[in-house]
Formats: structure tokens, sequence, C-alpha cells
């Protein structure tokens, strides 16, 4: 049984990440928004180390039935299941903050929708990962909550 989520990855490193993330991301939030391109750029190498960092799949694998329905009806019981579905979510928030920051067009949904395929792509492409359209989702929802948390922000 696998007892860390990212055993690839050397876990200090990891939670040094997280940590600078969720910093530059305050202070991108909250504070001086010069700090944006630091946060960018360590959630940016965060994110492919992540989804990149693993070894490869003998076979690509796809899985397009979309089974968040059966998920959804275990994720309180099911430990693994929760992390995954709250884990997709919460990786692409910081992009929801960055996009609305730094495009000001209404294409900007468009344009994390389309960068969240070509992620799931190039996992695919290179063997590192599944493309699954349930991730995608996931994803997207992470995306539209960062983009709605900044947005309440400056409402505040």
């Amino acid at each position: 049984m696998q007892k860390r989520f990212f055993p690839f990855l050397p876990y200090r490193l990891v939670y040094a990440w997280v940590l600078v993330i969720i910093i530059l991301g305050a202070e991108t939030i909250f504070g001086r928004h010069q700090y944006l391109r630091y946060f960018a750029f360590f959630y940016g190498a965060f994110l492919i180390a992540i989804l990149f960092v693993r070894p490869s799949y003998q076979q690509p694998q796809f899985i397009d039935s979309p089974y968040i329905w059966e998920w959804g009806k275990q994720i309180f019981s099911h430990p693994i299941i929760f992390v995954n579905i709250i884990g997709n979510i919460i990786l692409f928030v910081p992009l929801g903050i960055i996009a609305k920051r730094i495009l000001a067009t209404r294409l900007k949904y468009l344009y994390g929708f389309v960068l969240l395929v070509i992620l799931e792509a190039l996992q695919y492409i290179s063997k590192r990962g599944i493309f699954d359209i349930t991730d995608i989702v996931l994803n997207y929802i992470g995306f539209l909550l960062g983009m709605v948390l900044f947005t309440r922000k400056a409402e505040l």
C-alpha cells in the first residue's frame, strides 16, 4: 500500500513547495501583486512535478466515462476517493487565481479549460498519467473556484 500521495518526490520538497505557494498566493490575493510572477513560477513547477514526475505506464491510459456520480455516493466512506476528488479540485485553484489576475478577457474560462485538456493530453502522450474526463471536470471546478475566490476578495 502506498503511504504517500507523491512517492516519487521528496516529501520535504512537496511541503516546502506547498508552503511557498500558500504564502505567495496569499500575498498575490491579499497583499502585493508584484509577487504574482513568483507565485505563478512556483505553482507551475509544482504542477509539473505533481503531474509528470512518476514512472511511465506501459500503455497510455484513457478513461472516457465520467465516474464522478459513483464516486459522489462514496466520497465520505472511502478516504482515497475523498482525497482524489478534493485533491483534483484544490490542485487547480491557484490556476484560477492566476488567470483571474492576468487575463482581462472573458475567454479566460475557455483558456483555462483548454489548458486543463492539454495537461491531461500531455499526461496521456507521455504515459505519465491518465487522460481522464472526470479529472478534467474536477480540475475545472478548482479553476473556477480560484476565479470566484479572487473575485470575492476584490469585492470585500
